[in-house]
């Protein structure tokens, strides 16, 4: 076994990295898949090119989270601006809390709360407290 260059590091975990996305999660599957590329490596080796991989997907992903927080900044900016420039300033004053929620400026109303303490939804408060006074009078 030689030493490989960077070059055929790289493209090695770029190969594991594709094999993950197309549905090889199991390390028994990933060193299978890597026996059969003749690559001439250790099991311990093949460990850290399967680590580098995953790094490299979270990596992606990361970034791609980013990307996708941005256009949606983006779209609500545009809704502020609609509804401030028509008046609705209900709807305007709700964009803001989720930009500010999406950018982090604002901790989340809930990020420090128990579950049990979140509050639910209106409708559902609604009816279990029907429920309850109905259930009272039988």
């Amino acid at each position: 076994m030689g030493r490989s260059s960077k070059a055929e590091i790289e493209a090695r975990i770029q190969v594991i990295a594709e094999a993950i996305e197309i549905g090889l999660q199991k390390r028994s599957d990933l060193l299978q898949f890597v026996s059969d590329q003749d690559w001439e490596v250790s099991e311990r080796q093949i460990d850290n090119y399967i680590a580098e991989a995953r790094d490299l997907l979270n990596s992606i992903r990361v970034g791609d989270l980013k990307e996708q927080r941005r256009k949606r900044i983006k779209q609500l900016e545009h809704l502020l601006q609609q509804n401030y420039e028509s008046g609705n300033l209900k709807e305007a004053r709700l964009c803001i809390g989720v930009i500010s929620d999406l950018e982090g400026i604002v901790p989340s109303r809930f990020a420090n709360r128990a579950p049990e303490e979140a509050p639910r939804l209106t409708v559902i408060s609604r009816f279990e407290d029907k429920w309850k006074k109905a259930s009272r009078n039988y």
